[in-house]
């Protein structure tokens, strides 16, 4: 028989989403009431809980792209409040969550195949330095946009909707300025 499993499965998943632990795991045993402050019943459990810890980050680093800077990804971090701290776990839930926001910004700037590579230095006394080695991608402009089906609404009602800016000549026929980015 197993002490109040629901609660200890609870106390596992608030350990967990403290995001300091690479692995927590729990083991319950059996054991003999020999407190002779407790009231002892026919079963005692003994719980022994395991934490395997992330280290520690010393410091991060944003290297390689030429599109955006160390500083504009830092300014964009701290708005999204997704600023990784010194002294903190490198948790790496939170790093890819980092390193999917500045592919993301990649992509807005007409750089969706931006690629993200998160390397870890190993430093003594379980620390860790993180470096997030960006490739930016080739830049993909789109030069034109069309429309099919429901003829019912415009082209130039539809184009309003969009992010860039397309011309459209008295033939329909498209002619685009460089739509960056798309």
């Amino acid at each position: 028989m197993c002490p109040d499993s629901a609660r200890i499965a609870g106390d596992l998943r608030a350990l967990d989403q403290l995001g300091w632990f690479e692995d927590v795991l729990v083991t319950a045993e059996e054991s003999d009431c020999e407190s002779k402050t407790a009231a002892c019943s026919p079963l005692h459990f003994k719980l022994e809980f395991h934490f395997r810890e992330y280290s520690f980050l010393t410091g991060v680093e944003y290297i390689g792209s030429d599109i955006l800077s160390e500083q504009r990804i830092k300014k964009m971090l701290e708005d999204k409040r997704l600023s990784p701290q010194v002294g903190a776990p490198a948790n790496p839930v939170k790093l890819h969550h980092i390193a999917v926001t500045i592919q993301t910004e990649l992509a807005a700037t007409g750089h969706p195949e931006a690629r993200m590579l998160i390397t870890h230095q190993k430093l003594s006394g379980q620390r860790v330095k993180i470096e997030f080695q960006i490739h930016d991608g080739p830049h993909l402009t789109v030069v034109c946009v069309t429309f099919s089906g429901h003829p019912e609404i415009s082209d130039k009602v539809l184009r309003n909707h969009l992010s860039p800016k397309i011309t459209v000549r008295q033939d329909l026929s498209c002619t685009c300025e460089t739509l960056s980015p798309y």
